[in-house]
């Protein structure tokens, strides 16, 4: 038999600021177990209608709970609006009462604000009474292992696993440790009964976390690792398809946390910064935010409105040729290079191959906002090792060499000999991808040929051998 201590027994620390005393024993709500023949009624106290309905919303996940436990009933009370009964049959483990609790512990904090802190409280240290009993219950907890990702956003936080870490959680004032211990508990019930990722959890992760992180004072390193931690959450395409193409259920949170990371990925100061970026810019990162990306275009491009559709394409577009720019000085091992640029070509069939044949690719991108940083050649160099096509155009009929001419042309003031070489080198690799000959003689809308703006200027570009291909270029155009 099942026995919950009385509430005179149990002990809710209370804050003493100034002296810092231990935590005093007082009257809380309790949970009584009434026990029948057949069946046990946990009673769970909420203390308004509004507070239940609440927590009823958060049922979904309750519900399939019960469905995995099909000896738990949820039924709320007839005859007071504010109570909600669990009824348990006799043969329901202890295990199973203590998740479920936790669960509804993680949804009294994530639906009832100041107050659902309390009751969150509340329910957790009476889950943890009754893994260790008089009767002889000992239940320890299956805390669950944190990837890199996750330790970096939680900073380092593990789900407590005594009442002393309840008691001391309980009186810190960091509503992020609120947070942090929420979805750990919430993550190790559902994640048992494989009810994990879960769009309530991902959805209040984004609201408690990410949104309005600046008014939080979240720094932009932190405020990045949160992001990514949260596309993590994203889980499968699977689940990431639902987000997408539920966005009232959803809350449209895939949507916001795209705008937050190209708000945060767009900001040059603090990636300028070395002590700050290195930490969390790392290619780990870096490639879980291209993933999603890349997923994110496909599914923007298949489900959304034709209009909305094409400008939020291009703000992916630049944020993926952000993303790519910066993972280029990370110094990779030969399994990261291959992983990028597999990942790449999986991109650039599925989308630009498959969904926008001819149309502007990640290589137009990377040409059309060529600086001549060391970056920027790297990133072209990857693109076309991956196979992203150098025939595409634009409506003016412009190539993507046809930008990076105008580009190179535009910036002669940085022309130098090293500086030439890498650029022939490159325009060199852009030809030989070429196809004939469709793109060598091929001009735009404006009659210009792709090396055009190097016949208009004044002096010649300082390298001989591109010299050299200036000249053959233009004798194979005219022929």
């Amino acid at each position: 038999m099942l026995r919950l201590r009385n509430a005179e027994e149990d002990t809710t620390p209370e804050r003493d600021e100034e002296h810092a005393n231990p935590p005093k024993k007082r009257n809380v709500e309790s949970l009584p177990l009434a026990m029948s023949e057949d069946l046990m009624v946990l009673e769970l106290p909420l203390p308004t209608l509004q507070f239940a309905a609440t927590i009823l919303e958060s049922c979904k996940v309750i519900n399939s709970l019960m469905g995995k436990y099909s000896n738990f009933i949820l039924k709320k009370s007839e005859k007071e609006d504010d109570l909600v009964f669990l009824i348990l049959t006799k043969e329901t483990k202890t295990e199973m009462i203590t998740e479920v609790i936790d669960w509804i512990g993680c949804a009294c904090f994530f639906y009832g604000g100041d107050e659902g802190r309390r009751h969150a409280y509340t329910f957790w240290v009476k889950a943890m009474g009754l893994r260790f009993t008089e009767e002889g219950n000992n239940i320890p907890k299956k805390t669950l292992s944190q990837g890199l990702v996750q330790r970096c956003a939680l900073k380092n936080q593990n789900e407590v696993e005594s009442l002393k870490d309840l008691n001391s959680l309980y009186l810190q004032d960091d509503p992020m440790l609120w947070v942090f211990q929420t979805f750990l508990i919430g993550k190790r019930v559902l994640k048992k009964n494989r009810l994990f990722p879960d769009t309530i959890i991902v959805c209040k992760m984004f609201e408690m976390g990410l949104q309005g992180w600046e008014a939080k004072k979240f720094d932009y390193p932190y405020a990045f690792a949160f992001t990514v931690f949260l596309i993590e959450l994203f889980g499968t395409d699977e689940f990431l398809k639902q987000l997408v193409l539920h966005p009232k259920e959803s809350q449209n949170v895939v949507e916001l946390t795209f705008v937050e990371l190209f708000k945060i990925l767009q900001k040059e100061d603090w990636k300028k910064n070395q002590t700050q970026s290195d930490t969390v810019l790392t290619f780990d990162h870096l490639m879980v935010s291209l993933e999603f990306l890349f997923k994110y275009q496909v599914l923007v491009h298949d489900h959304s409105p034709a209009f909305p559709a094409k400008k939020k394409k291009q703000m992916i577009m630049k944020l993926i040729v952000i993303v790519l720019n910066l993972l280029m000085p990370i110094q990779k091992s030969d399994y990261q290079k291959r992983r990028l640029v597999g990942q790449l070509r999986v991109y650039g069939y599925n989308y630009e191959k498959k969904r926008i044949p001819g149309q502007q690719n990640l290589l137009f991108g990377a040409c059309f906002r060529f600086t001549g940083k060391q970056n920027q050649f790297d990133l072209i160099n990857v693109l076309l090792e991956a196979g992203s096509d150098p025939n595409v155009v634009d409506r003016d009929g412009n190539t993507p060499l046809h930008h990076l001419a105008k580009q190179e042309c535009s910036s002669n003031a940085k022309w130098n000999s090293a500086q030439a070489e890498k650029f022939t080198a490159l325009v060199e690799n852009i030809l030989g991808n070429l196809l004939q000959p469709f793109i060598k003689s091929k001009r735009n809308v404006y009659g210009e040929l792709a090396l055009q703006p190097f016949k208009k200027k004044r002096w010649p570009y300082p390298n001989s051998r591109f010299c050299s291909l200036l000249t053959q270029f233009f004798e194979n155009a005219s022929s």
